[in-house]
């Protein structure tokens, strides 16, 4: 009787299934193997993207180009990537003038402007506000006089303003700065305080205004002091198609030997935002 029962149990399970088609489904996850619903990949593929961080920026450039009594030839260029992975940020920043005139008298081409830089920082976040920082920047200024200035350093930073329009943070922290310049007696380098701020407002839906702001006034000497001061007006002329219009101030006051200690630069660009 039993082995009758054995082999009788399988057929009394398919007829109470075939007795019920119409029962619902159990809306437990799939087993193990077993594909999962279309809707469902596609609410996870469309999560994967949403929440992957890419870099975001811009870049612009800028020529000028006269010829006749006056022959003139300069190109400006200015980019900035991020990557804002929410707990922390990544931020890189470089630029590049150069600017040449034609001596009437001999023919030649004398060199008026050759300034480069990049510089690049990482934030962590340790609340929503507030974050540590690490940064490091080089530039260089043929016309003055400056062969390389290089600074590394790391401190804390704080989101003061944070709206739809309009945001503020400001950081403080200790750079190393080292300055070679092409009169090695003019070379310094120093401990200094770091204090910078980036501000920027949205005036318009098409146009914004910023502001970025580093001081490094020395721990060691009062009279070295190196700051930059970036302020520019960006317009947004199509949906990835900008113009800008940047005036940057650099001061120094320890320059090199019949340098100036102020820097002014105003330079008009167009570019491109991803």
């Amino acid at each position: 009787m039993s082995l009758l029962l054995t082999f009788a149990a399988p057929l009394f399970a398919i007829a109470a299934v075939e007795a019920a088609p119409n029962a619902a489904e159990p809306l437990a996850a799939p087993i193990y193997g077993a594909p999962l619903p279309s809707t469902r990949l596609a609410a996870i593929a469309q999560d994967a993207v949403a929440e992957a961080p890419t870099w975001h920026g811009f870049l612009t450039l800028g020529a000028t180009l006269t010829s006749g009594n006056t022959d003139i030839r300069t190109v400006a260029a200015n980019a900035e990537a991020v990557l804002d992975r929410g707990e922390d940020r990544w931020t890189i920043r470089a630029y590049w003038n150069y600017g040449e005139e034609k001596d009437q008298a001999t023919g030649d081409y004398n060199l008026t402007q050759r300034q480069a830089g990049a510089s690049g920082k990482y934030d962590y976040f340790f609340s929503e506000k507030t974050y540590a920082y690490g940064t490091g920047s080089v530039q260089t200024d043929t016309i003055a006089g400056l062969d390389l200035r290089w600074t590394l350093g790391a401190g804390v930073g704080h989101l003061f303003l944070d709206e739809e329009d309009r945001t503020f943070s400001g950081e403080a922290g200790l750079s190393y700065v080292d300055e070679s310049y092409v009169v090695s007696s003019d070379d310094a380098s120093y401990l200094a305080l770091r204090l910078a701020y980036d501000f920027f407002y949205q005036i318009s839906e098409t146009t914004s205004f910023r502001q970025i702001t580093e001081v490094f006034p020395s721990l060691e000497s009062s009279d070295d002091i190196y700051a930059k001061v970036d302020s520019s007006v960006s317009v947004q002329l199509t949906e990835n198609m900008i113009g800008k219009l940047q005036h940057v101030m650099d001061y120094d006051n320890t320059p090199a030997s019949g340098a100036d200690r102020l820097d002014h630069r105003v330079i008009l660009t167009v570019g491109w935002t991803f």
